[in-house]
């Protein structure tokens, strides 16, 4: 798995990429779509791991 490298600046794109999930993992437990919105939930979480890295 591929994560963001520690090079690139916080302005990135990251927090973007970071609102589009969350606003797509709403969407999928207003739909029901437990897994699915499992697996943005862990791509919510890894993202923040790696900002906080920063």
């Amino acid at each position: 798995m591929n994560t963001l490298s520690p090079a690139l600046p916080c302005d990135s794109g990251a927090h973007t990429i970071l609102a589009a999930l969350e606003a797509q993992l709403a969407a999928l437990d207003r739909m029901g779509a437990h897994i699915a919105a499992a697996h943005v939930d862990a791509a919510i979480q890894q993202l923040r791991r790696d900002l906080s890295k920063r």
